[in-house]
């Protein structure tokens, strides 16, 4: 999916995380796959768990992981996206 950070108008792609509770991960995995993010593990309590160089992120149940155009990857909550992030239309 394509979202527009709200205040630069920079495209992303973005991910939905399944809420707690669902384990069906085959969307998660084909998105990996098309954009090329590899550096992740899963945490406790359905954690998503982005391994940097030097730091690990935790994105919960129902949060988002974004890919900038550069490539870098960032993870956030569900409340902070909706906060930064707009859809763009299908």
């Amino acid at each position: 999916m394509q979202c527009r950070e709200r205040k630069t108008q920079i495209l992303v792609e973005a991910y939905r995380l399944p809420p707690r509770g669902d384990f069906n991960l085959d969307g998660f995995h084909a998105w990996c796959d098309q954009v090329g993010f590899h550096n992740w593990e899963s945490g406790r309590d359905e954690t998503l768990l982005i391994l940097y160089p030097n730091s690990t992120v935790e994105v919960p149940p129902g949060g988002w992981v974004i890919k900038e155009p550069d490539g870098y990857l960032y993870g956030f909550p569900h409340e902070t996206f909706e906060k930064l992030y707009a859809m763009e239309p299908e």
